[in-house]
């Protein structure tokens, strides 16, 4: 079974929180990022830190040659996943996310989330 894991990190890097109004899809939050009102930039700063996280944990993990190595960046990477998760609802309980966007990422973080557990599982 193949599960396209990097390619939905890739889809939450590209449509999530990092692209400009000019970009927003709506698809993992959109463009959250740039909606954070000033004083918000330690969070607007863990959401990248995080997002950033899972791609690199995937890569580093399909390259190391032990099943055990490949399954725990994939467990890291899903904590990468689960801690923007955790930033979108607390972004939403402070009410800088809309409850759409917030919706729509959180709905992206699952499925991430649940394609890497299968990734773990896998090996």
């Amino acid at each position: 079974m193949h599960v396209d894991v990097v390619g939905f990190s890739r889809i939450w890097l590209r449509s999530g929180p990092f692209e400009g109004p000019h970009k927003a899809t709506g698809s993992g939050g959109g463009y959250l990022l740039h909606k954070l009102p000033r004083g918000y930039f330690f969070l607007a700063d863990e959401l990248k830190r995080a997002s950033v996280s899972i791609p690199q944990n995937i890569a580093e993990g399909s390259g190391k040659p032990g099943v055990a190595d490949r399954s725990r960046y994939m467990g890291i990477a899903r904590g990468s996943a689960m801690e923007c998760g955790a930033l979108l609802d607390v972004g939403a309980s402070l009410k800088l996310f809309s409850a759409s966007d917030h919706e729509k990422g959180t709905e992206l973080v699952e499925r991430i989330v649940s394609m890497l557990s299968k990734m773990m599982k896998l090996e």
